[in-house]
């Protein structure tokens, strides 16, 4: 067994939907075994831990979400960069900057960028409540029989 090759995927107490971290860390280990990016050493991760201990919450123990995926996204090269999307797309940035944080938002450049990430961003409201708008069905009201 190789301890290089091993990760750990959502074993964690996160103060957030588990999922967009799921989906980070596994895209963090896959690049960690591509080779595409490197671990810092034991002693640097160690002195990082004690130094700042910035994910932890108010809970004990409990991963706080933005900055920890903040820096993953850092780290494998998929954080946007809210002054090149304020110069680039202003509706986008004030989305990113202001409204809900979305996994989308680590979709939109970098490695693996997805072209629908902007739209799914920007059309999450109405996403969102699509299956609660009313409809109007064209049904004939019948008298409901008394043996129902």
């Amino acid at each position: 067994m190789n301890p290089d090759r091993i990760a750990m995927i959502g074993i964690m107490e996160y103060f957030s939907a588990i999922w967009p971290a799921c989906e980070m860390q596994a895209r963090w280990a896959c690049k960690v075994f591509a080779g595409k990016v490197t671990l810092p050493t034991k002693e640097d991760m160690i002195k990082d831990i004690e130094k700042n201990p910035k994910y932890i919450g108010t809970a004990a123990q409990y991963v706080v979400a933005l900055p920890y995926l903040d820096d993953i996204a850092e780290f494998i090269g998929v954080k946007p960069n809210f002054w090149k999307l304020l110069i680039s797309d202003p509706k986008l940035a004030y989305a990113f900057e202001y409204g809900p944080m979305f996994p989308y938002f680590y979709r939109l450049q970098g490695p693996n960028a997805w072209s629908g990430a902007r739209d799914a961003i920007m059309n999450a409201k109405d996403n969102l409540t699509y299956g609660t708008r009313r409809y109007r069905a064209n049904i004939k009201t019948e008298k409901m029989s008394e043996d129902y």
